[in-house]
């Protein structure tokens, strides 16, 4: 989550907590309207659910995949951080090169990028 939106998504986690859902939920919209991160949605669509709209929170779920969120914790380090387990493979193939990694793409999106640049995979 963008650091211009962090405030958002702790605010809306605090409302979340102490069940105010519709606090949440106004906040969680905030904070993607300024990084439309998967995240946020996430989130809105258990306020959502757990304040009594089912059928938003199903809307609110379908928009979360729709963004294919990172499936696993090395995945969301590279996307993050661009370290871990993914780094260090696409390292030992040869194929990572710093400087060319866009925050936020997916470790196959990454290997395309090398493939459309003309990039050789060492």
């Amino acid at each position: 989550v963008a650091p211009d939106a962090r405030p958002h998504l702790d605010h809306g986690l605090e409302r979340f907590a102490a069940r105010d859902y519709a606090a949440a939920i106004a906040a969680f919209d905030a904070g993607f309207t300024i990084d439309p991160h998967p995240d946020f949605l996430y989130a809105k669509g258990q306020a959502q659910r757990l304040g009594g709209d089912c059928r938003g929170a199903l809307v609110t779920y379908r928009a979360f995949l729709d963004l294919d969120p990172p499936q696993t914790e090395a995945e969301l380090a590279l996307l993050d951080r661009q370290t871990g387990d993914c780094v260090e493979m696409l390292r030992r193939f040869g194929v990572w090169r710093d400087g060319i990694f866009v925050r936020g793409t997916r470790p196959l999106d990454y290997l395309r990028t090398r493939k459309e640049l003309g990039l050789p995979p060492r």
